[in-house]
C-alpha cells in the first residue's frame, strides 16, 4: 500500500512507468493490429498495450469506478472489477488492502490479473471490444498516446540508471514525479 496523494490522470510517462514496475514488459510484443485512425503497429509491447488499455478502459483516470449492470464494480486506471478479481477486494464492498486509485497499485492489480490470465488482456473490455485501439484525438489513437507514454517513461528511467539508481527505483520515480509532457490530448 502506498501514501502517494491522488492524481486523477497523471499523464502516460508515469502510468507507462507504474505499469513497467507492476511488472507488463516493454520486451514482450504482441501480434500486429491496425487502430481505428488506420495506423498499423506491427508489434505493440506488453506495456504499450496495458497502457493503451488504460486509455480505453478510463481514459487514464485514476479515480475512475464503475457500477456494471449485474451490481459489480469496476475500480481505478484499469478498472479491477470486485466480483472477478475478489482476493483484491476483500469482503468489503471497496478494496481494503490496496489504494485502487494509486495507479502503481492499481497496475500491480492488474499484472497479477493478466498473469493469471495466461498473460493475455482478455479480462479487460476495453481489449475485447477494441477501445484500447480507439481514436482518442484528432486521427490519435490510444495506442499512438501509449507509444509516447512508453518511450517518455523508458527514456526516463533510463537516464536515472545511469545516475546509479537501480532499475525500480528509477521507475518508482519516473510514476511519482509529475513532468510528463504530454498528459492529454487537449
Amino acid at each position: 500500500m502506498t501514501n502517494r496523494p491522488l492524481v486523477v490522470k497523471p499523464g502516460p510517462k508515469r502510468l507507462a512507468s507504474a505499469l513497467r514496475l507492476g511488472g507488463f514488459s516493454e520486451s514482450v510484443t504482441l501480434p500486429a493490429v491496425t487502430d481505428a485512425c488506420g495506423v498499423r503497429w506491427s508489434s505493440p509491447s506488453e506495456l504499450q498495450t496495458a497502457l493503451a488499455l488504460v486509455g480505453g478502459e478510463s481514459s487514464g483516470n485514476t479515480a475512475a469506478f464503475h457500477v456494471n449492470k449485474d451490481g459489480s464494480t469496476d475500480f481505478g486506471a484499469l478498472q479491477v472489477n470486485d466480483r472477478a478479481h475478489a482476493a483484491w477486494f476483500g469482503s468489503q464492498a471497496v478494496p481494503a488492502g490496496w489504494l485502487w486509485n494509486d495507479w502503481i497499485d492499481n497496475a500491480r492489480a492488474a499484472y497479477e490479473i493478466y498473469v493469471t490470465a495466461r498473460r493475455k488482456f482478455t479480462p479487460w473490455v476495453a481489449y475485447t471490444g477494441g477501445g484500447w485501439l480507439a481514436e482518442r484525438y484528432q486521427g490519435r489513437s490510444w495506442l499512438d498516446w501509449a507509444s509516447f507514454g512508453c518511450s517518455q517513461a523508458l527514456t526516463a528511467i533510463g537516464a536515472y540508471v545511469a545516475q546509479g539508481k537501480t532499475e525500480s527505483a528509477a521507475m518508482a520515480l519516473v510514476a511519482s514525479v509529475s513532468d510528463d509532457p504530454l498528459i492529454y490530448w487537449q
